[in-house]
């Protein structure tokens, strides 16, 4: 599959905590001066900047503001977790899944949020992973 001509840039910052608190933890990025910016909505693709290889990856696109009024990148880098502050990662576009949209709780998110893992594992070609609980 041809990557979309898209890659975002950027060191990886503190953000809401919103991605944990639902079992996705993600890494907002303060997008490189020259990055481009993906149009608001969830995308599959790899990640470097973590590990010795590039790792499949959601990219959520304008979702929350950072205090520029910019809307946010963050990445949730499937099956890793570790401490990513500071680190600057790129995150090249193979995919759009799908538009941003509201859900009405919690648990409707978090089953939205497995069926982006599970097709962006298929896109790529990835292993399954158990859901988070």
């Amino acid at each position: 599959m041809e990557p979309l001509q898209l890659a975002v840039l950027g060191t990886v910052i503190h953000g809401a905590g919103d991605g944990q608190k639902v079992g996705y933890p993600t890494a907002n990025l303060a997008l490189a001066v020259g990055s481009g910016r993906a149009p608001a909505g969830i995308y599959a693709g790899w990640v470097r900047g973590v590990g010795a290889g590039p790792l499949p990856a959601l990219l959520v696109s304008g979702v929350a503001k950072e205090p520029q009024g910019e809307p946010r990148q963050e990445v949730y880098v499937v099956g890793w977790s570790g401490d990513l502050y500071g680190r600057r990662l790129g995150f090249e576009v193979v995919a759009r899944l799908r538009d941003v949209v509201q859900l009405p709780d919690l648990a409707s998110l978090r089953a939205q949020i497995a069926s982006d893992v599970a097709a962006t594992r298929q896109l790529l070609g990835a292993p399954v992973e158990p859901a988070p609980p």
